[in-house]
């Protein structure tokens, strides 16, 4: 069980999670009229979210630590409400309801906790929803922010050659990815790696050289395919794992050279994931907007399943970099959860704007200007039948399958 702890906390106080259930839905009451068969129900608005969670505490301290989330459980709670970091949900504004109760395990060296919140909610209703858009962009930026949390410049001094040559072999693989070449920035990255020793010994240069090496923002507010974007900047992050699992896996009697150059190299890779992280983080801010266009700079909506796919798999790298070595610092793990919770609203918003894929076999040869009119009464959307069919000419549209939105 304890191999599945989720790291978690309230108002800064970490704690461990295994379980957490998440009452919500829309409160109603139900008339019944005297001498009527037929009921009327009223929608009374959202539900008032509750949040139960089974909290552990472990180590040799945990009976202090324990005391120090009882005592954070005890104090007033400021108006606007506490700060729950969720593992799963993000950070929350809560009040602690019901009575918290805690057990001690001197055997298991564990303590066990069973806490109870209620979201804080607001007092006026808000008069705009929250732009799910522009708060992936502002997410993108934290996680440009966040790069060499871990570096600790003076212990590689000695070894400046043996580190700069572990990451450049990183930044190599990258610059040979599909992410880079679609972007057209393997020039940056190949700059990158000849200045990355030169500056590797100055944290502010080494973070500055990093961004404009591997940062996408100077395509903000251009047209892309954003989509694309996305997806290879999550897969191109996948791939840089190997010298975290080097660091997981140090010895007791590894020397102090090997330690300092294996630790060094593993937050330089952090680092590169997290500007790519960043970079998918913001493309998904912009798909199925104006900007998303394909590589004819057209713009062509995707299909719902597309961009399920797309979040999915952003937010199992994003889960992935929450479980490894590193993220246990408060900050970087909140950064992580809530830019999940946010990839999930805005991807699942734009999903439920789009069309599902369904397919159509025509019955004869036709044009794409016939089929789009046919199928929508629209032909002006012809262009994106050819173009999601790799249709050679427009005019002569085959008869064979093709894929099409459902509306």
């Amino acid at each position: 069980m304890f191999n599945d702890l989720r790291p978690a906390s309230y108002n800064r106080v970490p704690f461990f999670v295994v379980a957490s259930e998440l009452n919500f839905g829309r409160r109603t009451v139900v008339h019944e009229y005297p001498q009527g068969d037929t009921p009327f129900v009223e929608d009374m608005g959202k539900a008032t979210r509750r949040f139960s969670i089974q909290a552990f505490i472990l180590g040799d301290d945990y009976v202090a630590k324990a005391e120090n989330l009882k005592k954070e459980f005890e104090k007033p709670v400021e108006e606007g409400g506490a700060t729950l970091v969720h593992p799963w949900l993000g950070s929350i504004k809560v009040f602690p309801v019901d009575t918290p109760t805690i057990s001690w395990n001197l055997d298991k060296r564990t303590a066990t906790l069973k806490l109870n919140f209620v979201e804080a909610g607001e007092l006026r209703k808000p008069s705009i929803g929250t732009s799910w858009g522009s708060y992936l962009l502002d997410k993108a930026n934290a996680f440009y922010d966040s790069i060499l949390s871990g570096f600790d410049a003076d212990s590689i001094t000695n070894y400046v050659a043996e580190v700069s040559s572990i990451a450049n072999g990183m930044l190599g693989s990258l610059a040979d990815s599909n992410w880079a070449k679609a972007l057209g920035v393997s020039s940056n990255i190949s700059e990158l790696m000849s200045d990355l020793s030169s500056v590797m010994t100055s944290p502010d240069k080494l973070k500055d050289a990093i961004i404009g090496g591997l940062s996408i923002a100077s395509l903000a507010s251009t047209s892309q395919d954003w989509q694309g974007v996305t997806e290879n900047s999550t897969t191109a992050c996948e791939g840089l794992y190997s010298q975290t699992e080097k660091t997981d896996s140090l010895s007791n009697y590894a020397s102090d050279k090997e330690t300092a150059i294996t630790e060094a190299s593993a937050s330089l890779e952090q680092s590169f994931r997290l500007m790519l992280l960043g970079n998918a983080v913001a493309g998904a801010s912009y798909i199925g907007s104006d900007f998303d266009q394909n590589l004819e700079k057209t713009q062509v909506k995707p299909f719902a399943e597309d961009v399920i796919e797309i979040r999915n798999t952003l937010m199992s790298a994003l889960e992935t970099e929450m479980r490894l070595l590193g993220t246990d610092d408060h900050d970087l793990y909140s950064m992580l959860s809530d830019t999940y919770s946010a990839v999930y609203q805005q991807l699942s918003n734009v999903a439920s704007e789009l069309g599902s894929v369904e397919t159509v076999t025509p019955s004869q040869v036709t044009s794409s200007l016939e089929l789009a009119y046919e199928k929508y009464g629209d032909a002006s959307r012809d262009l994106e039948i050819v173009q999601r069919n790799n249709i050679p000419n427009p005019l002569f549209v085959p008869c064979e399958q093709l894929k099409v939105a459902s509306r």
